[in-house]
């Protein structure tokens, strides 16, 4: 059932391209090992090559590359 939040992915067009169109802040939970690790900030990439995404961090401005699969959690954050 689609509401207002809902929206259609394809082969095109995914949740990464919709985030980075919008200009959405993101945190991310991810793996690294065994520990549990958080960025946050704004999508910088998507490379489906790899399975990976980039994050631009919202305090120090660097990108960190994140393994799709590692990934526990996306919130939104909100808008930049």
């Amino acid at each position: 059932m689609a509401d207002r939040n809902s929206f259609k992915t394809d082969e095109k067009y995914s949740l990464f391209d919709f985030f980075y169109e919008n200009n959405l802040i993101i945190s991310v939970t991810y793996f690294v090992g065994n520990e549990s690790r958080e960025v946050e900030g704004l999508i910088s990439g998507h490379h489906p090559e790899v399975s990976m995404i980039s994050v631009k961090h919202r305090r120090e401005g660097r990108d960190f590359c994140v393994p799709i699969r590692n990934i526990e959690e996306i919130v939104i954050v909100g808008p930049c």
